[in-house]
């Protein structure tokens, strides 16, 4: 990142190194503590997925409240179905105990 470089670069940018220090961070966790398994659940990536598969228009209107900032009950439950995925893709256990529909 320059200057002159648009601010969108500059967030996309730092999105991709938390979204990197997270990983690790999940990954040392699971090798310091090998009798549980931990995810990083990747809000940003399951809010964009979101938006695709529902449209933006209706991603707009349905997923937040007043605030446009917080979930409304539709969309948490929404977030819900994403961290399930996210759970089922990751640990093992919670992939043979509850499999969610969309992963193999």
């Amino acid at each position: 990142v320059g200057p002159g470089d648009p601010p969108k670069l500059a967030m996309e940018v730092q999105a991709a190194a938390l979204h990197e220090r997270w990983e690790s961070m999940v990954e040392a966790f699971n090798k310091a503590h090998p009798d549980v398994e931990a995810a990083f659940f990747d809000e940003v990536g399951a809010l964009e997925r979101l938006r695709m598969k529902l449209g933006a228009a209706m991603f707009d209107r349905s997923m937040w409240d007043f605030s446009m900032f917080h979930p409304t009950a539709y969309g948490h439950e929404q977030l819900a179905e994403e961290a399930h995925r996210c759970a089922t893709e990751s640990v093992a256990l919670v992939s043979e105990l509850a499999p969610h529909p969309d992963v193999p």
